[in-house]
């Protein structure tokens, strides 16, 4: 019986995702808005999808049929948020109405720039507003606050196209993204953190730059698929932030084909 549920549930998404693609960055499947609030929002969410940055996308369902908030939304952010192919900078919210629960679903990129305590902000935010609901508000100031979090305070567009640029500017490039080309040195993945030196778990491969100079590359568990990609190329072309000057850190966002 269990596996017939699963199967459903499956298929159901599947058949969601396939309308929820035509209708654009709003999938109210548990009808919370009335016409005229959906086509606002969805006017209001066009308006946060800006090129070159996060994908903004909101996803409501009747319920869960007993899974997990966060993997339904795995499962979900992997078939709509449209893959950027050198950036993963997905923003899926989602809610289930029967169990009242929300989940903040992100790209790997953004995972650098957010902990619980604000996708618990979030939550609060929207949930203040369903309990009345009061659903349009509630999703308009919700977005409102992830748009300021990772679209103000988070900068997207590349400030250096080589190690060269960025050390001519090394004293204001932290929280900025270069891009360089360089020479995976690191092989194998068994050494991958030095809690000595950074104080955390945190995993990192060494990389040649573009200058000639070795850095340590640091990445979440989540990023694992493709940084093994990145290490079994002689050559890449790495788009990463600058974390922190002191102790220096790059931190991995994505690669490019060496073509563009």
């Amino acid at each position: 019986m269990i596996r017939i549920v699963g199967l459903y549930f499956l298929f159901f998404i599947s058949s969601l995702t396939a309308k929820a693609q035509i209708e654009g960055y709003i999938f109210d499947n548990a009808e919370l808005l009335k016409k005229k609030e959906f086509s606002s929002l969805e006017f209001f969410m066009r308006g946060i999808n800006e090129e070159n940055a996060p994908e903004y996308v909101f996803y409501s369902l009747n319920g869960l049929m007993g899974e997990d908030i966060y993997e339904v939304g795995k499962r979900l952010y992997s078939n709509i948020i449209t893959k950027n192919d050198i950036i993963d900078q997905g923003v899926l919210y989602i809610y289930s109405k029967e169990e009242n629960e929300f989940a903040l679903i992100t790209g790997e990129s953004l995972k650098w720039h957010y902990g619980r305590s604000f996708e618990d902000s979030i939550t609060n935010i929207t949930k203040s507003y369903f309990e009345e609901e009061e659903y349009f508000t509630g999703l308009s100031k919700t977005f409102t606050q992830l748009y300021s979090m990772f679209n103000k305070r988070v900068p997207w567009q590349i400030s250096y196209n080589s190690f060269t640029e960025l050390g001519n500017d090394l004293a204001n490039s932290e929280g900025k993204l270069v891009e360089f080309t360089g020479i995976p040195i690191t092989k194998n993945l068994t050494t991958r953190h030095d809690p000595d030196i950074y104080m955390s778990n945190e995993y990192y491969i060494r990389v040649k730059g573009d200058n000639g100079k070795v850095i340590r590359l640091f990445y979440t568990i989540d990023m694992l698929d493709d940084i093994q990609k990145l290490i079994s190329s002689p050559k890449a072309r790495i788009i990463a932030r600058i974390g922190s000057l002191r102790p220096f850190k790059f931190l991995y966002v994505g690669r490019k084909p060496l073509s563009q």
